[in-house]
């Protein structure tokens, strides 16, 4: 049989998350929302990258950011779109799309 006891333990649990381009700070506690919107990018170098063979980078960028940085480049994805709507089924789709 197997016993149990209660025991506090300390853990380190996120606080803030800051973007590395404008030096905002989220609040986990109160931003939620924002810190959803992130992007973290992980990326290794690979043979002949200008990065660097083999060198590890990161980033933590904010929504407003990548929309003044990316914004014009950005290219909505609207197929998307179509893979989400659950509220038909197959069929239904491809006979509304043949009428």
């Amino acid at each position: 049989m197997l016993t149990c006891k209660k025991e506090m333990v300390e853990e380190e649990v996120p606080e803030s998350l800051t973007c590395d381009i404008c030096k905002t700070s989220f609040s986990f506690e109160k931003d939620w929302e924002e810190i959803e919107e992130c992007q973290h990018v992980h990326f290794e170098g690979g043979y002949g990258s200008v990065f660097g063979d083999g060198k590890r980078y990161k980033l933590d960028i904010c929504q407003h950011c990548i929309k003044r940085l990316l914004g014009k480049f950005l290219i909505e994805d609207l197929d998307t779109y179509e893979e989400d709507d659950d509220d038909e089924d197959d069929e239904d789709r491809v006979s509304r799309d043949l009428e």
